[in-house]
């Protein structure tokens, strides 16, 4: 009995952080754009917006996909060195590309260097990822929420404060750089290394193994934060900042849907795991089920909030008004659920080995994304920026659900010819 009532409360308190980390790192991106505009005006915003979207995609690269194959790795087929070793890797070529693509864009040097110092802060973020991915495998997933929550608190107050005092969004950026890597010498690197040897493995078989096996999934993270951040380049080359700011803004409430189904899924990856290991399929797909409506539950709720005070709360945050925008922030948030339901059916997939295939989803998504987005947005301005965003998720949605409900049909089947 004892046992059975300690069990509910651990898996609460691993919840509880995991969701507050997730959510103080989410809400930093906000905080962030708010801050810009706020002190340093909308122009300001919008060359931060697109230097932070760039860190951001880079981020894929530094994660590399690795985190679901890591903490479902029930059998340790690789050591925790060399997930970190990894890591180090990644996190280094997040920095050579972001380079790369400054020069190729022409950018002048205060854009460049904001850019690199952004990059060089979310590679901190990549590398805190790994040991999340050990304590998660080892029952102390609730550290890893409370290292996300102090990066969060150390990086808004930091930047902010730099902000007002310097009124010089290159510096903020720096200080919030040094802030990013606080949690992992105060943090992540004491509790990690006492449950697992975390010196890096530089052995050539299995890194380049880990890479090939978690290639498909990074490839799909890379293109999909590409799909879904093409309307911000295009807008970047066809209209004005103080527009990228207002897309930006409205697109940032979007994020609460992601930041919803990101802590759900996570918070269940390892009963997925068990559920595929002991070939319960019945109980897997169940379990996705649920949280689909559960995202679509949070969706409705949310979206009526945004429908009757969401232009209060945005000029609350920002100081601008724009009620104008409403019916953008509504298509935007349905847009953003129809992402979230094709990312839980991608960690779905990912869990039972079926990652390949997702690559062709998001390379036809590209394709869709760079077809349409340049034909509404530079004719239609925002509005057409709001329906690329919605069209472009309502295709990986279909897509997803396509190959979710084919696995499903094979997997009945496959139980069918068994039974017979």
């Amino acid at each position: 009995m004892i046992t059975e009532t300690k069990k509910p409360i651990s898996e609460v308190k691993h919840f509880l952080w995991n969701a507050i980390g997730s959510a103080s790192n989410t809400l930093t991106s906000l905080l962030f754009l708010m801050a810009v505009i706020r002190i340093l005006g909308v122009n300001d915003g919008g060359v931060f917006s697109i230097a932070f979207t760039t860190a951001l995609i880079l981020l894929t690269v530094g994660l590399y996909g690795i985190r679901n194959y890591q903490v479902t790795d029930i059998g340790n087929v690789f050591p925790a060195g060399v997930y970190v070793s990894v890591r180090l890797i990644t996190a280094f070529a997040m920095m050579i590309i972001g380079a790369g693509f400054c020069i190729i864009n022409k950018y002048s040097l205060e854009k460049t260097t904001i850019v690199c110092i952004l990059i060089s802060y979310k590679a901190a973020e990549a590398i805190s990822d790994v040991f999340y991915g050990i304590l998660q495998k080892n029952k102390m997933l609730y550290i890893a929420g409370i290292s996300m929550t102090l990066r969060a608190v150390f990086s808004i107050v930091s930047f902010t404060v730099t902000m007002i005092l310097s009124k010089n969004l290159l510096l903020s950026c720096l200080i919030l750089m040094f802030a990013g890597y606080i949690p992992i010498l105060l943090i992540d690197l004491p509790y990690a290394r006492k449950r697992e040897s975390i010196a890096p493995v530089f052995s050539r078989d299995y890194i380049t193994n880990l890479l090939k096996v978690c290639f498909p999934v990074f490839a799909v993270s890379f293109i999909s934060l590409i799909v879904v951040n093409i309307p911000k380049y295009v807008i970047d080359s066809s209209l004005t900042e103080e527009s990228q700011a207002i897309y930006n803004i409205i697109v940032m409430p979007g994020t609460s849907i992601a930041l919803f189904s990101q802590i759900v899924i996570l918070s269940f990856l390892l009963k997925l795991a068990q559920y595929r290991d002991n070939s319960q399929m019945k109980h897997f797909f169940t379990l996705i089920l649920k949280i689909v409506m559960m995202i679509v539950l949070f969706t409705g709720a949310f979206a009526l909030f945004c429908y009757f005070w969401g232009d209060r709360l945005l000029f609350l945050l920002y100081g601008i008004d724009l009620e104008e925008y409403i019916p953008l922030l509504l298509i935007v948030i349905f847009g953003a659920m129809f992402s979230s339901v094709a990312i839980v059916l991608s960690a779905a997939l990912t869990t039972l080995r079926i990652t390949k295939i997702q690559l062709y989803i998001f390379l036809v998504n590209l394709v869709s994304a760079l077809i349409i987005s340049p034909l509404l947005i530079p004719r239609y301005g925002l509005f057409g920026a709001a329906i690329s965003y919605f069209s472009i998720m309502l295709i990986q949605f279909l897509l997803y659900a396509f190959i979710f409900i084919w696995t499903i049909s094979t997997s009945k089947t496959e139980k069918d010819k068994g039974d017979a």
